[in-house]
């Protein structure tokens, strides 16, 4: 992960000894909230669709796989 924050390393650090997965990159690009609930939304040109990889990179696809588990996420392909 890379910060020059010396105290978001330290909390990264501790994170990590504890097994957890810290991700800085790859964020949605929009958080749509509507009654209790909360959807991830990743837009991306409609040309650039790949059937494998859906135009993702691959702090994306990390991060599409775990929010997934908890949370709606969608990719909208728009012209």
């Amino acid at each position: 992960i890379r910060t020059k924050n010396p105290r978001e390393l330290a909390v990264i650090s501790d994170l990590q000894q504890q097994g957890y997965e810290v991700l800085k990159r790859g964020w949605p690009d929009l958080l749509a909230f509507k009654d209790g609930h909360l959807l991830c939304v990743e837009v991306k040109r409609e040309q650039r669709r790949s059937t494998l990889k859906m135009g993702l990179n691959r702090h994306q696809r990390r991060m599409r796989q775990i929010l997934s588990q908890v949370l709606d996420y969608e990719i909208r392909y728009v012209p």
